[in-house]
């Protein structure tokens, strides 16, 4: 599962979050990144914001699995003399290398957080974030096995 903690170090990396406190946040749900898109002063452009909470559907098919998703938005600020098409090209792009980042950090070192990421599908939509923000939502789908076991311990017997 990704954590807000986990992006800020991963994304840190690359040039376009040179302060990831202010640019990688955390909403919940929706209405959650719409209000820091919509209400923040203090977000600084470009800026990801992870989407906590979610859904998922939980299998007993290939073991027990808990499969669900989170998603990512990478937003931009659109300026004065942009287009949208413009703000749409750089923000997909961007995606883009977010998406190769968690990509080596979950296939190749293996870290806990992104490892159990499905990478034969990341879907991804362009996002309107209120009068000014634009820009992409990735959706990862993570599949964890689990235990569906009931321990002595968990009983009120």
């Amino acid at each position: 599962m990704l954590t807000n903690s986990f992006l800020r170090r991963v994304l840190g990396q690359l040039v376009s979050f040179p302060d990831p406190e202010n640019q990688i946040l955390e909403g919940n749900g929706y209405d959650g990144i719409q209000d820091i898109l919509n209400g923040s002063r203090s977000i600084e452009w470009p800026c990801v914001i992870l989407e906590s909470g979610g859904s998922g559907t939980l299998q007993v098919v290939e073991g027990p699995v808990d499969t669900y998703t989170q998603s990512l938005w990478v937003m931009d600020r659109l300026g004065r003399t942009e287009s949208e098409a413009d703000i749409y090209r750089k923000t997909k792009e961007l995606s883009r290398l977010v998406a190769a980042l968690l990509l080596e950090e979950g296939m190749y070192k293996h870290s806990p957080e992104a490892a159990d990421i499905q990478w034969q599908q990341v879907t991804y939509m362009q996002r309107y974030g209120g009068p000014d923000a634009r820009g992409y939502e990735l959706i990862f789908t993570f599949k964890e096995n689990i235990s569906l076991r009931v321990k002595p311990a968990d009983l009120n017997r």
